[in-house]
């Protein structure tokens, strides 16, 4: 495989497609709701349509899974790409915080390429197995810090847990960041660790799971075993652990107990 002629490939897309929703994000939006009450714009829909489009003629006999069109139907192959046009469709709407575009290839039932692109302040992130990078530039997470960085989630409905969870913990700083920035800061070594209260789909995580990988980190559930991916309605589990130091895995068992 390609690596450098896909990612380039990829890298301009997302590009592309971040120039077209940053046009519909200064103009007045029309939101709908799909069926789970989970709210949309015409640009989640076209977005996703432009990058099926591009990725059909890149690797035409990959099978594409993208959010606005998932019918809970997946049929397990060696690989599969994953696409969220949007993720953080609230924070694009309310514009009150971050939102990327996630694009990952999965082979394997594991992240093996990730691209996230984040149109507010035009940062590319990318994950292969050529290694890491933040606008073109080599990065890494930050090991063996004794005062953590703790990437959050403001809209978390299990406060009352997240902050049981972080009482033994020092912890420096939270950053209140939606979509899979928080990822990506964890995987240039401005945050420590994510802990998640709560459901995702695939498609929030595999990009970022990908590049947090090439620098180091990893994304892990509450058994300690890695986020596989092709799962049932391609969903993931309730609670997962994205860190960056693997001595920040024990935290975990925190977990457990207060369960």
């Amino acid at each position: 495989m390609d690596y450098n002629n896909i990612i380039t490939s990829l890298s301009s897309l997302s590009r592309k497609v971040g120039d077209y929703i940053m046009q519909v994000y200064k103009t007045d939006l029309d939101v709908y709701y799909k069926s789970d009450n989970s709210p949309f714009t015409i640009a989640d829909k076209k977005a996703e349509e432009l990058i099926t489009n591009h990725i059909k003629q890149l690797t035409p006999d990959i099978p594409i899974y993208g959010e606005e069109s998932f019918n809970n139907n997946f049929t397990p192959s060696e690989f599969f790409w994953l696409i969220d046009p949007i993720d953080g469709t609230k924070a694009f709407i309310s514009r009150d915080n971050f939102f990327t575009i996630n694009i990952a290839l999965i082979k394997n039932n594991k992240p093996l390429l990730g691209v996230v692109y984040e149109p507010q302040n035009s940062d590319l992130y990318v994950g292969s197995p050529l290694g890491a990078f933040k606008n073109d530039k080599p990065i890494s997470v930050v090991k063996n810090n004794s005062e953590l960085v703790i990437a959050n989630n403001f809209a978390s409905k299990n406060i009352a847990l997240r902050n049981k969870f972080f009482e033994s913990i020092k912890v420096k700083s939270f950053l209140d960041l939606t979509s899979s920035i928080k990822i990506c800061k964890i995987a240039e070594g401005v945050a420590d660790l994510y802990p998640r209260f709560g459901y995702t789909c695939e498609w929030d995580t595999g990009a970022g799971h990908a590049i947090l990988k090439y620098a180091g980190g990893n994304i892990i559930t509450i058994d300690k075993q890695e986020l596989l991916y092709g799962k049932y309605k391609l969903l993931n589990p309730k609670f997962i652990f994205v860190y960056g130091d693997e001595k920040l895995i024990n935290l975990i068992d925190k977990i457990k107990n207060d369960k």
